[in-house]
């Protein structure tokens, strides 16, 4: 509720930085309340603070129109052609007005949080998730990936670029290992994130399912802190797709330091993990409370800065774009 929102503090004065909003904010939230901001709410919600009147943000599944049955409020949703026929148009500009297209009916619905686009590879002829993904060809993808989040940002939505890296089946996805070596991943695999990240500003990556070469995609300090964060100078929130942290109870400890950002949908295994440390070492919770800081700053910097808490989550003014969207969907297709 916005009453509830501390009047003259920094993070409720729009005309501050991003950077000086989220400092404010964190500096003001409990132990509970960052450890909270690690995960997911109710299935597709970033966690609200209602006592500073910070309302939850909301997520939806994408690719081929936005999906109803993942967000909290009735309306409808544009059937758009997936990514690969959008891809097969080799049009950078339709590929603009398809992520704007996206986005109108996002802030339609509510959603802040659009998961797509899908970016990976097609190395694997029956991957289960290949209608998400733009086809073979990294160039194509780059190009086409980086106009689609330009439109998608234009109206302010966050896209979530996914899913990193090789998540090339579904079968035991928790579980699978993709083996990928070093010029393969550079010259096939990588360059989308490059580019939608370089080119595009994308403001959030979703990790795979899978692991890479060993190592689980969620927790991957290498992918996400060191290429993506340092190398590519991505600022976003990294979010893990559903469960997958959970998968690996015996290495929580990775979580903190891989650049990972929110654990979707819930972070019960990580939260749990932290407890029972600070119960066995009450001495490292201040040291536990600085990892959180730094974990949580990303998603809470993207918020501020995409400008979901300066809004009211629904606009009903885009509902009348929508007979537009559905001649764009027939231009697509």
């Amino acid at each position: 509720s916005s009453q509830n929102v501390i009047k003259g503090a920094d993070y409720a004065n729009s005309k501050k930085s991003a950077k000086v909003r989220t400092n404010d904010l964190i500096n003001r939230l409990t132990f509970e309340e960052k450890l909270a901001f690690t995960g997911g709410f109710q299935g597709f919600l970033i966690p609200g603070i209602n006592r500073l009147g910070i309302r939850p943000a909301m997520m939806a599944d994408a690719s081929q129109g936005v999906r109803l049955s993942t967000i909290y409020v009735e309306g409808k949703s544009t059937s758009f052609p997936g990514m690969l026929p959008l891809a097969s148009t080799w049009n950078d500009e339709l590929a603009f007005e398809f992520g704007k297209s996206m986005a109108e009916e996002c802030r339609a619905l509510g959603v802040d949080i659009l998961l797509g686009p899908g970016i990976n590879m097609q190395r694997l002829s029956v991957g289960g998730r290949n209608f998400e993904y733009m086809g073979e060809d990294p160039y194509l993808t780059s190009r086409i990936a980086t106009d689609y989040v330009k439109g998608l940002q234009s109206e302010k939505i966050i896209a979530c670029a996914k899913h990193l890296i090789a998540n090339d089946q579904e079968f035991c996805r928790h579980i699978a290992n993709s083996i990928v070596g070093e010029r393969t991943l550079r010259e096939i695999y990588l360059p989308p994130w490059e580019a939608v990240i370089k080119n595009a500003n994308c403001m959030a990556i979703m990790t795979g399912n899978n692991a890479l070469n060993g190592i689980p995609c969620a927790i991957n300090k290498s992918l996400i802190a060191d290429i993506l964060r340092k190398e590519y100078g991505f600022k976003g929130i990294a979010m893990t797709d559903w469960q997958n942290t959970n998968y690996y109870p015996e290495k929580q400890n990775l979580v903190l330091a891989s650049g990972e950002t929110l654990l979707m949908p819930v972070n019960t295994t990580f939260s749990n993990w932290i407890k029972e440390e600070i119960k066995n070492s009450p001495d490292r919770q201040k040291d536990f409370e600085i990892q959180l800081n730094k974990m949580i700053y990303p998603t809470i910097y993207t918020l501020f800065d995409m400008g979901v808490y300066d809004r009211f989550p629904q606009d009903t003014k885009y509902l009348e774009s929508y007979p537009k969207h559905k001649e764009l969907a027939e231009k697509c297709a």
